[in-house]
């Protein structure tokens, strides 16, 4: 199997490379979330994280949902 070209798209919600960063590959349903050690001890990111993550699941189990329901 040869390896295919792929885009990955990067947004950097700060406006700052060393902040946080989100990468997806923009033709699937994969994103990154990469967070800084530092600004790991910043309660409202820590917050935030938990929130996203919350989504996500939540979001997956939707998904799963309607795709058994049909």
């Amino acid at each position: 199997m040869q390896p295919r070209a792929k885009t990955i798209q990067i947004f950097l919600p700060s406006g700052d490379p060393q902040g946080i960063r989100q990468a997806e590959i923009t033709t699937r349903i994969v994103r990154l979330i990469e967070v800084p050690r530092a600004l790991l001890k910043d309660e409202r990111i820590f917050a935030a994280m938990q929130g996203m993550l919350a989504k996500m699941v939540w979001q997956q189990f939707q998904r799963a949902a309607s795709v058994g329901q049909g």
